[in-house]
């Protein structure tokens, strides 16, 4: 065995816990490689502690250090980590790849389910002046979109695009999205349309436009109420031409107001 000379091993220290958080350094212990024995019947030595946090720190650490018969360091380390350049293979060649992909086809096309807040009619009035000041807010489990306020109108238009991720949807078990109509004075229930996610058809960008039909609106309990929506929904992608006009949902929780087109979220 060769002989280990100039070898020295610091050990990282003993360490109290104080208050459960703070760790404090109670002492360090240097060990000379030409002090090893090679014998694992080697003694237990006692190694004076040095270096704490406070000056005064005393203190031993019993230790038996022995060397043992391996394959030298060299062979143990990767060649990278010694500093030495890694030779490729003989048989290794660089090889150019061509992928190949259809017309338009996105590579990691990320699934969005849209919804399309176009416009309402004979909506009831609720004011003192017998018309709504109505708002539409679109619910997927936690996740909510509102379209802006219009002001005394029973036949408001606001042609909105709200865009929820699929993997948000899933992560938090959305079944049903509710598209529900309020009044912005008196916060009163105008009525609400809802959707089974698992009725809600899917579009692709080369399919025909989707067009936007007439919903009666309902209350709680299923009762049709006065006033009408119209509205599209549907399953698509970021690919969708109306993804770039809507207002995006990205994270968990988040409420995606009409404020601007943007990516809520990051």
């Amino acid at each position: 065995m060769e002989a280990v000379q100039n070898v020295k091993i610091i050990l990282p220290g003993l360490y109290q816990i104080k208050f459960g958080k703070i760790m404090v350094l109670l002492g360090k212990a240097r060990l000379s490689g030409a002090n090893f024995s090679d014998s694992p019947d080697e003694v237990v030595k006692d190694y004076q502690l040095k270096g704490g946090t406070f000056k005064r720190s005393k203190g031993v650490l019993l230790l038996r250090v022995f060397l043992k018969n391996q394959a030298p360091v060299s062979q143990l380390l990767p060649a990278s980590f010694l500093g030495e350049s890694i030779q490729a293979p003989v048989e290794a060649e660089l090889k150019e790849i061509r992928p190949s992909f259809e017309d338009g086809m996105i590579v990691g096309r990320l699934p969005y389910l849209f919804v399309r807040v176009v416009k309402a009619r004979h909506l009831e009035g609720v004011d003192v002046n017998g018309k709504p000041d109505p708002y539409v807010e679109i619910t997927a489990g936690n996740l909510k979109g509102f379209t802006k306020c219009i002001q005394e109108e029973q036949n408001p238009e606001w042609n909105s695009t709200f865009a929820f991720s699929k993997r948000q949807l899933d992560s938090i078990q959305v079944t049903t999205i509710y598209v529900v109509v309020y009044d912005g004075v008196t916060d009163d229930f105008l009525g609400l349309v809802s959707f089974d996610i698992t009725d809600i058809p899917e579009h692709h960008p080369k399919d025909k436009p989707l067009v936007a039909g007439w919903h009666c609106l309902i209350d709680e309990s299923g009762r049709t109420l006065q006033g009408e929506l119209m509205l599209a929904v549907w399953k698509g992608s970021q690919a969708d031409e109306a993804f770039s006009d809507s207002w995006i949902s990205d994270c968990v929780d988040v409420t995606m107001m009409h404020i601007g087109p943007k990516v809520m979220g990051n």
